[in-house]
């Protein structure tokens, strides 16, 4: 069928997302752009003391020169609606609607169920859309805080996306950097970059360094000087290669979409084909044209779509109430196919904290937790170290300090010298003892990924020279670990039940990556390797033969990723930061956790909005639920386009016209492949997926198409034998035989069905009794609806009555009249018992006979598993 021009240009224009809001914010740009095209911005070196002044604050803001990034979020809702709703399939379908109705006429509304269909799939997949990006956008605002700066001599607070370029910035510990700053003052910070690079141990710096916005002070307080701001930030430079949120991979869509191309490439030229033989054979334009449209829109399987996307929703709003949320309807189904799942240690396994494992105590003599506790309040910094040593000591009588050194890279400790002139400095153990046994003692803790800190007793003056003379007197060990996650462990051994292979894929040290591998539970812990050392030749060979990955760039992250891919692998990536960017686009299901970097949350499938790993259980046993209901109940919707094709091409086969009207598969389109396989696609499943979804669902309709067709087949076959070659008396009889012909269809449906349920659960035993006593119920309170003509016979009552008052009023009086069951003849009756027998008896054989001939013809080179 030929496209019209104009609807060509308006799929075009969606395809590629030509909308009203973005020609206008493209203008928009062009216009800054060429506005500030031969503007440079002039740099101001403000005194650390006073910081911009007004007539610079005013210069500042005149050129837009302030810390405003656009959000990385491509679509807008305007753009997501219009998506939604304009797709060929909604058009293409609607002007079918059109047509029927201005040539067939109101009679006609018992065959456009699927508008329905069409309404509730574009409401689903829109309000999905809008809700994972108004959620994106709030976790966006979550990581906007307040800064101090100076102006005017003055220290204001302001919110990042109010800091201009030039603005002296004062940083204390646990801020986030928010944009590329330079160091003014002496004293040192120390910083993590892990967002950036996925080394999570802090970075010393001071002045004149560069602090990138993404990373945060761990240690410290410096001022600095906006150096970059906004969309010239390193941060933004990545961020940017990221802006567009990935396209999930969804198999079921993929085979869902295969299976409704297919039947759409059939039913189209078919659809003509009939249009054709009703014409050239004499039948009404009003009939010829109601068998072309219903042809098409009763083998385009719509309810696939609607199901798949229901059932995902569902899905979807499950995760929600678990702080879990899926970028869009296909994520859930992502991560249940997963067979390979790799970790991010910082922030992934470790949730970024420390506490103390051990404490080795030297001198037994000296009041430790007195010590500590003193130690610890008299110094200005504050970082994970000193915050996992608080917890554990924090005695309320302290000691007060007279002076104190704070720590720095070179030294590698910190001093204090309490008022009763004892001197006490904590640090690197080989910096302050030069002791055998508590040197070997350090190195086997640091062989075991864990921190080690000596405390020690200065004899001499308060000096690092002195502290650095290792002349000292130990006092004791302290051996500190990262904080593992403590739901981490049950979720990996739940992951390795289920077959998944888990890898840990981290910047840090390859001694600590498999020692906190251990601790967490990770079965091959011992299969590790150094990334850094490695031999690029080998590198797939290395990757699928270990599982802990240490000292690993971003780009072999990505180059990981992609190995495992080749392999066979579906691979999910947990990722927070910056450098997990490449790997999580690249997997085929990409997690991040909340406390992660923006970009990262806009770009994975799935986003833990509590950074509580456990919930990844509840992701893939949806996505179970998910494949294997729409893979037990899309056979309801597709058996009914292969009833309805067989329907179809007997007639034109054997030279006649359409005796059937689509009326006669209400019931099932309504009760069974509607109401039934909507509220099966629900029910709690957390089996593993098994078997192939094309090969199942294509099998299982194809299987029941036929056996629904088989009663028409037969009473043409005894219409022949009754009456003869006789076409026109031929017709008359299958005319006759039009309500056995539905109830024997119906019928054929409801075994389907109850086959479908098996093995019953109390679930499904409700389900299947509660469409039989439906279908009962309309069978005898409505029947001419169902059991003849449904069309005709409502072109009919819409000719005898003036209005829908009178038509109502006509169906009160006929219901349960049985006028059409007082009508049948003992031969009518006799071929309804006929096929109800026929049916128990011979429908397994039939369903055996039918996939062992697909199995043969089209799926033995099909895989078995999904």
């Amino acid at each position: 069928m030929e496209i019209p021009s104009f609807l060509k240009s308006l799929f075009t224009k969606a395809k590629n997302k030509e909308l009203f809001t973005s020609t206008v914010r493209d203008i928009k740009k062009k216009a800054r752009e060429k506005k500030n095209r031969n503007y440079t911005a002039e740099r101001f070196h403000p005194n650390i003391n006073t910081g911009l002044n007004d007539e610079q604050i005013a210069i500042r803001t005149q050129h837009n020169e302030i810390n405003n990034i656009k959000s990385t979020s491509e679509k807008s809702y305007l753009q997501i609606i219009f998506n939604n709703v304009f797709t060929f399939y909604n058009i293409f379908m609607s002007a079918i609607a059109v047509i029927l109705v201005l040539v067939v006429g109101p009679s006609v509304i018992l065959n456009l169920a699927f508008l329905i269909i069409l309404i509730f799939n574009v409401l689903i997949g829109t309000i999905q859309e809008c809700k994972s990006k108004k959620s994106l956008d709030r976790l966006k605002l979550l990581n906007k805080g307040y800064f101090t700066v100076i102006r005017n001599s003055k220290e204001i607070q302001i919110l990042q996306n109010q800091i201009l370029l030039d603005d002296i910035i004062i940083f204390k510990n646990g801020d986030q950097i928010p944009v590329d700053c330079i160091i003014l003052t002496d004293n040192t910070v120390e910083v993590n970059e892990s967002l950036l690079t996925g080394e999570s141990v802090p970075v010393v710096k001071s002045k004149g360094h560069l602090l990138l916005a993404g990373s945060y002070i761990v240690s410290g307080k410096c001022t600095c000087i906006a150096d970059k701001i906004g969309e010239d930030t390193y941060l933004y430079s990545i961020e940017s290669k990221a802006k567009q949120l990935k396209q999930t991979k969804s198999k079921l869509m993929i085979d869902t979409n295969r299976i409704i191309k297919t039947l759409a490439f059939i039913a189209i030229p078919l659809s003509l084909i009939v249009l054709i033989n009703e014409l050239l054979s004499g039948s009404a334009m009003t009939s010829a044209v109601l068998y072309w449209g219903t042809t098409i829109t009763y083998m385009i399987p719509a309810g696939l779509l609607l199901i798949t996307s229901i059932s995902m929703a569902t899905g979807v709003v499950k995760l929600a109430t678990k702080k879990t949320l899926a970028q869009d309807l296909y994520s859930v189904e992502a991560l249940s196919r997963i067979n390979t799942l790799c970790l991010d240690k910082t922030g992934t396994i470790t949730d970024g904290t420390m506490c103390v494992d051990s404490v080795h105590i030297v001198d037994i003599d000296i009041n430790l937790d007195l010590i500590m506790s003193s130690y610890l309040q008299s110094m200005q910094s504050e970082n994970q170290t000193s915050i996992a040593l608080s917890k554990k000591y924090n005695d309320e009588n302290i000691l007060k300090a007279i002076d104190t050194i704070e720590f720095k890279s070179e030294n590698k400790f910190s001093m204090v010298k309490f008022e009763n002139g004892d001197i006490y400095a904590l640090g690197a153990t080989e910096y302050l003892t030069n002791k055998e046994d508590l040197l070997k003692l350090a190195t086997n803790s640091a062989n075991k990924g864990l921190r080690v800190l000596a405390l020690v007793k200065v004899k001499g003056k308060f000096d690092v020279e002195s502290a650095k003379s290792k002349n000292n007197h130990e006092v004791a060990l302290f051996m500190i670990r990262d904080n593992i996650r403590p739901e981490i462990k049950k979720t990996l051994e739940w992951f390795d039940e289920n077959d998944v292979d888990v890898k840990v894929i981290s910047g840090d040290n390859i001694g600590t990556v498999s020692y906190i591998a251990k601790e967490a539970g990770i079965r091959h812990w011992d299969k590790c390797v150094d990334m850094s050392t490695m031999n690029e030749d080998d590198i797939e060979y290395i990757v699928m033969t270990n599982s802990i990955f240490g000292r690993v760039t971003p780009e072999q992250k990505v180059q990981i990723v992609e190995i495992l891919q080749k392999n066979g692998r579906k691979v999910a990536m947990t990722g927070d930061g910056i450098n997990d960017i490449g790997a999580l686009k690249k997997a085929d299901c990409s997690i991040a956790l909340a406390n992660g970097a923006p970009s990262t949350k806009n770009i994975s499938n799935l986003v833990l909005l509590d950074s509580n790993f456990n919930n990844m259980k509840e992701a893939v046993m949806e996505g179970r639920r998910v494949v294997n209901n729409i893979q037990r109940s899309s056979s309801l919707f597709v058996m009914k386009d292969f009833f309805w094709l067989f329907i179809t091409l007997f007639p034109i086969l054997i030279g006649m016209t359409h005796q059937l009207e689509p009326t006669i598969m209400t019931i099932i389109n309504l009760i069974l492949t509607g109401c039934c396989s909507f509220i099966l696609a629900l029910e709690p499943d957390k089996s593993r997926i098994r078997g192939n979804f094309l090969k199942t669902v294509l099998g299982k309709a194809i299987s029941a198409g036929f056996f629904m067709f088989l009663p028409v087949f037969l009473i043409y076959i005894y219409a022949f034998f009754r009456v003869g070659l006789d076409r026109q008396a031929v017709s008359e009889f299958i005319a006759y035989m039009v309500p056995v012909i539905s109830i024997s269809v119906t019928i054929s449906g409801l075994m389907i069905f109850y086959k479908l349920c098996q093995p019953f659960t109390k679930f499904r035993k409700r389900l299947f009794f509660a469409a039989l006593c439906v279908i009962i119920l309309l069978l005898t309170a409505i029947p001419e609806f169902f059991l003849i003509n449904g069309t005709s016979y409502l072109s009919q009552l819409i000719a005898e009555n003036d209005s829908v008052f009178g038509i109502m009023n006509t169906i009160w009086k006929s219901l349960f009249s049985f006028e059409v069951y007082k009508t049948f003849s003992l031969e009518q009756w006799l071929m309804i018992g006929g096929f109800l027998l026929l049916c128990m008896i011979s429908y397994n054989f039939w369903d055996k006979l039918v996939m062992k001939v697909l199995n043969i013809t089209m799926f033995n080179k099909m895989e078995d598993e999904d």
